[in-house]
């Protein structure tokens, strides 16, 4: 049996930061249901009783780095889900040392944009409706991103910062190409750039880097809370937006222009085929659009 509610939102990345702070915002809304991605299923729980006392709420468990497992929480959503509104792929993460996924792909690129970009996918093509809205995390990050070492970096030439970019250039790119391949039908996407944000982010390389990271931005004093970093996710996920501001990079509700790589046409569709070949291990086929 299907569920059927006024407004979906499927939220990845929930269980804390901005994830969860766009999950409190957005459960304020009368007779949402909130669809919330995590991996960490104790956190969740906490969040969760939060979250239930005020709107409908699914947790499913998932390692958004898996192919396997994306392709597995999707085909459950279909079969739960006529309809999902709106799609926020916030998970994110950066990951000091090298490391692969189960799929022998570089774990920050699969977690931040090929995990997303699956889940999406499947999403569009198998839900009786399209999400109306998909909504992309990304970061000033994308800004130092290059193509010279390829996508996806190798353990040889592994720089972490570079691998954090050019994943949230990714997102910029992924978002723009989604705009053009359904700028004829009811379905719109938007990127966001939250700003830095004190969040647990960079907290998996350890208590060190974590505090670095926080102590870094804040002594720029530019470190914005997670309600803050939020802000604009949730902006973008219930106002009535423009058709023109399809596929734009937002910043404090306002479009931004992102770095001139974000807008390559031919990097776009380089990238979305990419993907595909990537995700397309094992049995998914992307439907040709």
């Amino acid at each position: 049996m299907k569920h059927t509610y006024r407004t979906i939102f499927l939220i990845t990345g929930f269980t804390s930061g901005i994830g969860k702070a766009t999950a409190l915002a957005l459960s304020e809304i009368p007779d949402a249901h909130l669809i919330l991605i995590g991996r960490n299923a104790e956190r969740g729980r906490r969040v969760l009783k939060r979250l239930e006392q005020r709107c409908g709420t699914d947790m499913r468990m998932c390692d958004l780095s898996s192919v396997k497992q994306v392709r597995e929480l999707s085909d459950n959503l279909i079969e739960s889900y006529a309809v999902i509104d709106v799609v926020v792929n916030n998970a994110g993460a950066r990951f000091d040392q090298f490391k692969e996924s189960e799929d022998g792909i570089e774990l920050t690129f699969a977690t931040n944009h090929l995990g997303h970009f699956l889940l999406a996918s499947q999403l569009i093509d198998g839900l009786a409706n399209r999400p109306k809205r998909i909504i992309n995390v990304s970061s000033s990050a994308h800004r130092e991103a290059h193509s010279e070492l390829g996508w996806i970096l190798t353990r040889e030439n592994y720089n972490r910062s570079l691998a954090y970019a050019n994943s949230k250039l990714a997102n910029l790119l992924f978002t723009q190409e989604l705009s053009r391949r359904f700028d004829s039908v009811s379905l719109s996407s938007y990127a966001v750039d939250p700003g830095p944000t004190a969040t647990r982010f960079a907290r998996n390389n350890g208590l060190v880097a974590w505090m670095k990271h926080l102590v870094w931005h804040g002594w720029k004093k530019e470190l914005r809370s997670a309600a803050q970093g939020a802000d604009t996710v949730v902006y973008l996920a219930t106002e009535a937006l423009e058709e023109n501001l399809n596929g734009k990079l937002f910043a404090d509700r306002t479009p931004v222009d992102p770095a001139p790589q974000a807008e390559e046409r031919e990097l776009s569709a380089q990238l979305w085929d990419l993907s595909c070949s990537l995700a397309s291990r094992g049995r998914f086929e992307m439907t040709k659009l």
